[in-house]
């Protein structure tokens, strides 16, 4: 019953997330929308609304009035059907007339506007947030709000009602068409009954809800786009209320044990996106079990692990494959399959995953290899490589579907400090380039430091810290400064110890 009321509650909170970034969204619209405004507003931005205006408009035309026609004859036919029964086929002018005017045409306008305009505002706002033109507006002063959605917002308010109007003329003429064959009445007196039937509040009616669908349009469709992975407006949304860039992973009261005896205690903690995060702590102090969990390896004892919004600990198993193919794991044995090339190893996931062609396949395996360096290894197997040659070609494997999230599991143990330190550049290289989310599990402190954007210090399943470097540098918890400063724990007096071994010579303990 609490997992039903759970999963209910998150999906309110969802839905209810998604209408206020739709609130904020049309707020921040009519608040720029004066610059796309002519004479009082920017010329050019003026010049990018009336294109809109011809893309929404004038090129949906023939689609909506062929609609409205088909929806009107149909209407009228339907509509005669009945009514003839009963000797009142003048009614089916006023159905027609009336119908349009409140009702189908507003629908079958939206209709025609939203699979046409509004998918072509998602997908291009989308393509501009991957390819961070909506980041290169930012960066130039530009408001994306300003720039990108009020010219296609203002075209919409313009051309949606224009277009009902002729939606509107077209079912009525088509049904004029149907009783003229079906009853023989003139145009001119059908159109004398269409507009003696026809009312104001009726017109104002269909206009007002014309209005509504535009905003509903245009401002889903946008939301979509700016919605897609890097897109700065998700990210701005959230920070007019004040609040952190959303985690991508968020790791909420999360308890571990193994047969009674608990390895990590309530631990919280939240990843932001582009970051890269160091779990740092000693052996047996919990990194490896954490990372188990956020790969989904394992079940908690109790508490939650959200990747991308999607809790993990309670997830379906199809859900769960569907996140594990946004993170990429080089592990710390690099686990590659030894009956397999490294080619083919890296190959692996492209083949499974997706659809592309063999040489297009064989052209991005070759890109991943050259990245970290392997370019004219791919033929070898796993076990001709050496242990640094290992971890780089986990690595490539690792980037091949183009992960959101990168993790690394102790990649600098059994290195020696020149291959160690490639490794880390490696790292921070592969971070600039593809923009990812980066976890690293480690207990090297040279390597820790020189790649984390933020440290994680565990011990003994709990955090003692989590800040940036420099916090985890000066911070004075004893039991930081002793890992950091290399102290080792106390084993007893020398004379104790000596005392204790030559004990357990003579047989009279059984341990040290």
């Amino acid at each position: 019953m609490a997992t039903l009321t759970e999963s209910v509650g998150r999906k309110t909170l969802n839905h209810l997330d998604y209408l206020g970034g739709l609130s904020i969204q049309l707020w921040a619209a009519l608040r720029a929308m004066g610059a796309s405004l002519p004479i009082v507003g920017n010329r050019y931005r003026w010049k990018a609304s009336v294109n809109q205006m011809l893309q929404i408009g004038v090129s949906a035309l023939p689609m909506v009035g062929l609609m409205a026609m088909c929806s009107g004859f149909i209407l009228a036919m339907q509509g005669a059907s009945e009514l003839r029964r009963f000797g009142a086929m003048h009614y089916v002018i006023e159905l027609v007339a009336v119908g349009f005017t409140r009702e189908m045409g507003p629908l079958l306008t939206a209709i025609a506007v939203s699979g046409r305009s509004g998918s072509a505002f998602a997908a291009e706002i989308g393509t501009m947030s991957v390819t961070e033109e909506i980041d290169a507006l930012r960066v130039m002063a530009f408001e994306p709000v300003e720039f990108v959605l009020a010219p296609k917002y203002l075209a919409a308010l313009i051309m949606v009602p224009c277009l009902t109007i002729a939606s509107n003329v077209c079912g009525i003429l088509a049904g004029g068409i149907f009783m003229f064959f079906a009853t023989h009445l003139s145009l001119g007196l059908y159109l004398h009954y269409v507009l003696s039937s026809i009312q104001l509040r009726d017109v104002i009616s269909g206009l007002i809800k014309s209005l509504a669908f535009a905003t509903i349009i245009v401002h889903v469709g946008c939301l979509e786009g700016f919605r897609v992975h890097g897109g700065y407006f998700h990210r701005h949304l959230l920070l007019l209320h004040g609040e952190a860039i959303m985690a991508i992973i968020s790791i909420r009261d999360l308890v571990v044990e193994y047969n009674g005896r608990r390895v990590l205690n309530g631990l919280n903690l939240n990843i932001e996106p582009g970051e890269t995060m160091v779990l740092l702590g000693g052996s047996g102090s919990g990194k490896s079990t954490l990372l188990r969990q956020i790969l989904g390896l394992e079940r908690a004892h109790s508490g939650s692990v959200f990747v991308k919004g999607i809790d993990i600990t309670r997830c379906s198993q199809a859900e769960l494959r569907l996140v594990r193919r946004s993170i990429g794991v080089a592990f710390q044995s690099a686990a590659l399959f030894n009956a397999l090339s490294v080619k083919d190893n890296v190959a692996l996931a492209l083949r499974e995953h997706t659809a592309l062609a063999a040489p297009i396949i064989d052209l991005m395996v070759w890109m991943n290899l050259a990245a970290v360096g392997l370019a004219e290894f791919g033929h070898l197997h796993p076990q001709e490589l050496s242990g640094g040659m290992k971890k780089r070609a986990a690595v490539a494997r690792a980037i091949a579907l183009d992960p959101e999230i990168l993790v690394f599991d102790e990649p600098s143990a059994g290195l020696d400090p020149i291959v160690a330190a490639e490794l880390d550049e490696l790292i921070v290289l592969l971070k600039k380039a593809f923009q990812m989310t980066v976890i690293v599990v480690t207990h090297e402190l040279p390597s820790a430091f020189r790649i984390a954007d933020r440290i994680a210090m565990l011990y003994n399943g709990n955090f003692l810290a989590v800040g940036t470097k420099d916090e985890i540098k000066n911070s004075q918890h004893p039991r930081i400064r002793q890992f950091l400063d290399r102290v080792p724990d106390k084993m007893g007096e020398p004379s104790e110890v000596t005392a204790s071994f030559e004990k357990y010579l003579r047989g009279e303990e059984a341990n040290l």
